[in-house]
């Protein structure tokens, strides 16, 4: 719900329920928690022109979702309807850094959102630059 309500704030608070709604929806029709710990909740969203992307960190980690492995990253993907394979590239790309030891591990041990906001800018500029 927070990271729908951050998300939100960049598209219009009034589509904050649609929204997720949306999630919830496709998370109850097929789970983005994965045992690598990290979940990816995304949606296509109309009307929006460029993605949205919200990183939630858990430090204590998620314990509800799959018990295997505490979720402590959680990426908040809305990307334009009219644009689905830019979803999956977000989603690709998301799912590298979240499988990177090094990186996963300094995001979720970041002192706050403008630690994890640098660490994200770093990681895109070292191991993303040629696949955007």
């Amino acid at each position: 719900r927070t990271l729908t309500e951050i998300a939100a704030a960049d598209i219009g608070t009034e589509r904050e329920s649609e929204i997720l709604d949306q999630i919830i929806g496709l998370e109850t029709e097929s789970s983005t928690f994965l045992n690598e710990g990290a979940a990816f909740p995304h949606a296509r969203v109309e009307g929006i022109a460029v993605p949205v992307v919200a990183l939630g960190i858990a430090s204590q980690g998620l314990t509800d979702a799959i018990p295997e492995k505490p979720t402590e990253l959680i990426f908040f993907i809305l990307t334009p309807s009219h644009n689905p394979d830019l979803q999956v590239k977000i989603l690709g790309l998301s799912n590298d850094l979240a499988k990177d030891s090094y990186w996963s591990k300094r995001l979720t041990t970041a002192k706050d959102a403008e630690e994890a906001y640098a660490l994200l800018t770093e990681a895109e500029s070292i191991i993303f630059k040629d696949r955007f």
